[in-house]
C-alpha cells in the first residue's frame, strides 16, 4: 500500500463511523495502519477539522481528535508546496476550472510529497492532472 495524504472528508468519515461507506474508510485506515503506523494529513485538513469542531463547539470532540492526531503526521505548507499551489492555481484559472485555495494546498502537498490523496472529492481533485487519487468510501 502506498503512503497517503487523507483529505479533509476522509479523515472526518473516519471519525464518524456510522455509515456504511464510513465504516469502509475505517476499515481502510485501520489496515493502512497495521503497514505504515501513522497517517498524514495536511495542516490544511488540520484547520478545516478544527474550524468544524469550533464551530459545533465541541470540547470533548476536540480534545478527541486532537490526540489523535498527535501521533500521526500534520504536514506542513513548505516553500514547495506553496510554488506547487500556486503552480496548480494558475494552471486552473487559466482554464476557467478553478477550485477553492484549500484543496489546492491540499493537493499540492500530495504532489510535493509524493502521497496519493485519499478523497471522496472526485469533482475537485480530478482537475489536478499529476494528482493521484484514491476513494476510501467504495
Amino acid at each position: 500500500m502506498k503512503y497517503t495524504l487523507l483529505d479533509t472528508d476522509t479523515i472526518s468519515f473516519f471519525f464518524r463511523n456510522e455509515k456504511k461507506s464510513e465504516k469502509k474508510v475505517t476499515q481502510k485506515v485501520n489496515s493502512y495502519l497495521k503497514e505504515h503506523q501513522k497517517l498524514n494529513i495536511s495542516i490544511i485538513t488540520y484547520y478545516e477539522l478544527l474550524n468544524g469542531l469550533y464551530f459545533g463547539d465541541t470540547k470533548e470532540r476536540t480534545a478527541e481528535i486532537d490526540s489523535f492526531l498527535n501521533h500521526h503526521n500534520v504536514l506542513p505548507i513548505s516553500k514547495k508546496v506553496a510554488q506547487k499551489a500556486a503552480q496548480i492555481y494558475t494552471k486552473l484559472r487559466n482554464e476557467g476550472n478553478s477550485i477553492a485555495h484549500n484543496d489546492i494546498l491540499i493537493a499540492a502537498t500530495a504532489i510535493v510529497e509524493n502521497l496519493v490523496l485519499i478523497t471522496n472529492n472526485s469533482k475537485h481533485f480530478d482537475r489536478i492532472e499529476e494528482l493521484q487519487t484514491e476513494n476510501w468510501t467504495k
